[in-house]
């Protein structure tokens, strides 16, 4: 099927308070066979919570329609569409004048609802059409946020300074979040939209105007924010209109301003449009929103990518490839992929953790084997990602068992290597440690364990993923002696 917008997007009232609705006007001649989904606005704004059940109306005054023409249901999630439906599917309708209605039950861990038209066949009439169409939603409760290991700075967001050791997962107050992101004693979250921060607050990292620490989660202004990054002693973040916003600790130019100067709230980076960020100890990676690379900040060992080590302090483009993902969280070194799925790495490589085999710093992407890959991560002194087929494998520093490869020595490994035989969906490496969500949605951890990082209830360090309880979980975040995860 070729890819042909049939409409331009317009908007209409909707009915009724919990329904979402959406306008597509059409008056032109079709010749080419083509669809219009709505999965992107207006129902951009659902994508902060899967929903149980989606019910579709449209109400239209359609003329002239090819009656191969269908309007389809599915769900959206990870980032890529999975449709449930198909042309002759029970939740395929043929498109028709008057009113069309459809309910669908959603699995709420298979994604967000979205709505699509499509037509196989050219349209050969013309004709002024309109169709108001309407998804409805039932909202579950959104999950809930849980966090453990060292507090000293408040970071865990239960209320407290201590030096207590917090080995079990906690349950932080009774509100509901979407997103979360921990740093090196500091932790960013999102509700509904809204940014909150806790924990330490030398330099500004908590973008709350002043220095002060925070032991509860505390709201940073009143923007909408998608995107949220805590890094080492600074933060970053993407807003609801995709611009780029950091502050905190600004010695190396980290924050991409154009100076050297530490701000203790957010400061947008230039005017263009942003996708994703990561942040190294000192230096920052983006996607922007055509799938250009930047980066930005301390450059020593390459990190930068830019086949040099000199500081930056503002963005520079990395080569003119295409990107998906960018991971460089509190170390000095850089994993990125390639649109194809392709994993690529560059800076210190001193423990192998850029994988390629030997312990050589790199300061421009090299490319790590030849698989593709779909997900990754760094830890302070090495690396972590999921192949296409969710197979998880890790490099570099293993001293703590931190890799998850049953061993402990040698200390270094520097080409991938797998864990286990399971199926994983989402890893987050530490200072140390790691933890992964696997296929089935259960929690585990392994590695350093001193502050009871891992979450299993005793300080007992671990080469080898041990689970975290027995509940499924949707988000993890893991610091660099404090987590946070979300049910």
């Amino acid at each position: 099927m070729a890819v042909n917008k049939c409409f331009s997007a317009g908007s209409v009232t909707a009915p009724e308070a919990d329904y979402v609705s959406g306008f597509c006007p059409f008056n032109n001649v079709l010749t080419n066979d083509c669809y219009y989904d709505h999965d992107i606005a207006p129902l951009d704004d659902d994508y902060a919570t899967p929903k149980t059940t989606a019910e579709m109306k449209t109400l239209s005054t359609f003329s002239g329609w090819n009656f191969s023409s269908v309007w389809k249901l599915g769900a959206f999630a990870g980032g890529n569409r999975k449709s449930i439906t198909n042309e002759d599917g029970e939740y395929s309708v043929p498109v028709k004048d008057g009113t069309v209605e459809v309910f669908l039950e959603l699995d709420p861990s298979g994604g967000y609802p979205f709505l699509q038209f499509e037509t196989k066949k050219s349209i050969a009439k013309s004709g002024r059409t309109r169709c108001d169409w309407y998804v409805r939603g039932a909202l579950p409760e959104e999950p809930s946020l849980y966090s453990w290991g060292a507090n000293w700075w408040g970071q865990l967001g239960i209320g407290l300074f201590d030096d207590a050791k917090y080995p079990t997962p906690m349950l932080v107050g009774s509100d509901q979040w979407g997103s979360v992101s921990c740093g090196g004693a500091h932790c960013l979250a999102l509700k509904n939209g809204a940014l909150y921060a806790v924990g330490y607050n030398r330099y500004g990292r908590l973008g709350l105007g002043d220095t002060d620490d925070r032991n509860v989660f505390t709201q940073v202004g009143s923007d909408t924010w998608k995107y949220i990054y805590a890094g080492n002693a600074y933060s970053a973040g993407i807003k609801s209109d995709g611009t780029l916003w950091t502050w905190g600790w600004n010695y190396y130019g980290q924050l991409g301003l154009g100076d050297n100067v530490d701000r203790d709230e957010p400061v947008q980076v230039g005017s263009d449009i942003w996708e994703q960020i990561s942040l190294g100890t000192h230096h920052m990676l983006a996607i922007k929103s055509d799938g250009t690379l930047w980066s930005w900040g301390y450059n020593y060992y390459g990190q930068l990518g830019l086949g040099d080590n000199v500081d930056r302090d503002e963005p520079v483009q990395v080569g003119s490839d295409t990107w998906i993902a960018v991971a460089a969280k509190n170390g000095d070194h850089s994993l990125g992929l390639k649109s194809d799925g392709t994993l690529w790495s560059w800076g210190r490589n001193y423990f192998g953790q850029l994988g390629l085999g030997d312990n050589t710093n790199r300061n421009a992407p090299v490319q790590v084997g030849s698989a593709t890959w779909k997900q990754i991560s760094a830890g302070t002194q090495f690396s972590l990602a999921i192949k296409s087929d969710d197979t998880l494998w890790s490099w570099g520093n293993n001293w703590a068992g931190g890799l998850g490869l049953g061993y402990t020595d040698p200390d270094r490994t520097n080409t991938p290597e797998q864990v286990g035989a399971d199926t994983w969906k989402y890893v987050s490496g530490g200072s140390d440690h790691t933890l992964a969500i696997k296929s089935d949605g259960t929690l585990w951890s392994w590695g350093y364990n001193y502050y009871g990082q891992l979450g299993l209830g005793d300080n007992v360090d671990r080469d080898e993923p041990v689970q975290v309880g027995s509940d499924t979980w949707a988000m993890i975040s893991a610091g660099e002696y404090a987590n946070m995860a979300i049910k």
